[in-house]
């Protein structure tokens, strides 16, 4: 297979009736459409697609299978909601689902895509992929060399540009957040990793200049950060309601990898309580961060910020402020648990020189 023929674009949203269950594998998709759409008794408005919710080691794959409808359309045994927009890097599969030759079948081609994403060091997003089943078996028969999938995964630097001109609107205002953003649309086609991470750095440069206020930069960064996905949230919130108690809840996150793969701790030594997040282990590249000695690759192989981590080896300046952008990510997670927005500050930083990353969570004492 050759390079994927890839775009970028937007995903309107969807009015469609679904119906969540698990599956072995991709090529499974199709067969579990075809199956579901047979008991669905309502005119499909366009071709139904599959949602990757998230992979379970014994159960399988969990999808949820979509079929657009009409916007008052109801369908007993199926759950009709609007399926949310999304911007996706896209790409066409043509052939089999599976039972192709190497290299033919449905998985090869989302393959493919992910390793497009990869050398581009493209930032991809935490949306469920989706498979647009276009043409098939009610289309072309037994001629599965003539089937027809778009494959759509979830690009998160789009989010991340509409979410940093807000930012700058609500608190610079438009004129600012134009001159800063202007060049933004125009890289978002051409997939040159090593231009976007100039402009990105730029862009929180110029930020930094215009926003005077640490605490309004930090926010602006905070509200780029990747979406913490749904499911993972709702397991949080009822492990913390289950358990009824702050403390006790941070000391089982400590102990629980699998509800919280990050080292935690409380400090309450001084007048705000704190709670530590450390990063310690590479979310990025563990063979590699293992593999090397030399500091510079190791903070490398251990950012996971593909957006902006070939600064560390190029040795351009990162903006201190950047990493709250990552920072995002447990202001989304404790926003969840506690129904309010808490202060959490970058502490350390590898992007800023640091062994590792680290995060301190404002927590209210009232909450102790």
């Amino acid at each position: 297979m050759g390079e994927p023929d890839v775009t970028t674009k937007w995903v309107e949203p969807r009015r469609a009736a679904t119906r969540r269950l698990y599956v072995d594998g991709i090529g499974e998709l199709a067969l579990s459409l075809d199956r579901a759409q047979g008991e669905l008794k309502l005119a499909v408005e366009g071709a139904p697609f599959a949602l990757l919710l998230e992979r379970d080691e014994k159960k399988g794959i969990h999808v949820e299978l979509a079929f657009p409808v009409s916007a008052d359309a109801t369908a007993s045994g199926f759950e009709v909601k609007e399926i949310a927009g999304d911007h996706v890097l896209s790409t066409v599969h043509t052939g089999p689902y599976r039972g192709g030759d190497e290299g033919e079948n449905l998985i090869d081609t989302v393959r493919g895509l992910w390793g497009f994403i990869s050398e581009r060091r493209l930032l991809a997003g935490d949306n469920p992929s989706r498979y647009i089943f276009l043409e098939g078996e009610a289309t072309h028969g037994d001629d599965s060399a003539r089937y027809r999938t778009e494959v759509q995964i979830s690009y998160h630097t789009p989010v991340w540009f509409d979410a940093l001109d807000r930012g700058l609107r609500r608190h610079a205002g438009t004129k600012h957040a134009q001159a800063i953003m202007k060049d933004a649309a125009l890289l978002l086609g051409s997939f040159d990793s090593d231009a976007i991470r100039r402009f990105v750095l730029e862009a929180v440069r110029r930020t930094g200049d215009v926003v005077s206020d640490e605490g309004e930069r930090a926010r602006i960064l905070q509200d780029c950060a990747h979406r913490y996905p749904h499911a993972q949230l709702d397991r949080l919130r009822a492990a913390y309601d289950e358990i009824g108690d702050l403390r006790a809840f941070i000391a089982r996150l400590a102990e629980d990898d699998a509800l919280f793969p990050a080292k935690i701790w409380l400090d309450e030594k001084g007048q705000t309580p704190l709670v530590y997040i450390e990063r310690s282990v590479p979310p990025w590249n563990r063979e590699a961060y293992e593999a090397t000695d030399d500091p510079v690759e190791k903070r490398y192989h251990a950012c996971f910020c593909v957006m902006v981590r070939d600064a560390i080896r190029t040795g351009e300046a990162v903006p201190p402020e950047f990493c709250d952008c990552s920072a995002g990510w447990y202001v989304q997670m404790w926003s969840a648990i506690l129904d309010r927005r808490l202060r959490i500050d970058v502490v350390e930083s590898v992007l800023r020189g640091d062994d590792r990353c680290l995060f301190a969570v404002h927590v209210p004492q009232e909450l102790l």
